[in-house]
């Protein structure tokens, strides 16, 4: 077993937060007892002297329950050792029997401390939670309290990698160059080499296409001064 200070104080363990709130659930109960309780008629209840000799002997016998039965990563193992139970028709909890005597109160009942219609009561204390459950004459079930629970921790936030597929490129964009294109109605480049022939490749459009003569004859005579001005140039025959 662990060794303490002379004055009991409890040394800084792996479930020393965990004793603490048990050991303030304790010291509550015999401070302030419940509604009901017979120590309440009790000519001479339990001195502050008395009860924070019972609160530090409670830490202690715990501390040494507790070596080797604690497991942080699985906090519901060995959970019914840990427990601490008080049946109103049966003897104590071995535990608490020790606690009384370390502080001279072997003849004292604790369900003195508890209202009449409580039958059994259990404290839980399991890695990061401790919780209370009392079972009373009137209730099938059990009804659980939760006195601490440490808080759960925020989940880590990933960094969120950047998509190459949207990142958008700081360099400027320069479209292709066009394709040239030709116009049927524009006077040909005296510095061209190459022009279409239309009249060697497309002889019946120049002559006989209807839409070709209707704007001919829309734009007053422009077909005939267009052969005369360009037909002599190979354009249109």
């Amino acid at each position: 077993p662990p060794s303490h200070p002379k004055d009991g104080k409890v040394s800084q363990s792996p479930y020393h937060v965990e004793l603490q709130h048990a050991g303030e659930w304790w010291t509550s109960q015999l401070t302030n007892p419940a509604k009901g309780s017979p120590i309440l008629a009790a000519d001479e209840p339990l001195s502050e002297k008395t009860i924070l000799a019972f609160s530090k002997a409670l830490s202690l016998r715990l501390e040494e329950r507790f070596v080797g039965h604690w497991h942080q990563s699985t906090p519901t193992l060995g959970q019914a050792f840990r427990a601490i139970t008080l049946h109103r028709h049966a003897k104590p909890d071995p535990l608490l029997m020790k606690v009384l005597s370390d502080i001279g109160e072997s003849s004292l009942s604790l369900f003195e401390f508890f209202p009449v219609e409580a039958t059994e009561v259990t404290m839980w204390i399991d890695p990061g939670e401790v919780a209370v459950s009392t079972l009373y004459t009137f209730c099938h079930d059990a009804q659980e309290k939760t006195l601490w629970k440490a808080p759960t921790p925020s989940p880590a936030v990933k960094p969120v990698r950047e998509d190459s597929s949207l990142k958008v490129s700081s360099r400027e964009f320069t479209p292709p160059p066009s394709p040239p294109r030709y116009d049927l109605f524009a006077p040909p480049s005296p510095t061209s080499q190459q022009q279409p022939q239309y009249s060697s490749h497309f002889p019946q459009f120049a002559q006989a296409s209807p839409l070709y003569k209707s704007y001919g004859h829309a734009q007053g005579g422009f077909e005939s001064q267009y052969q005369q001005t360009w037909g002599a140039q190979g354009v249109v025959a």
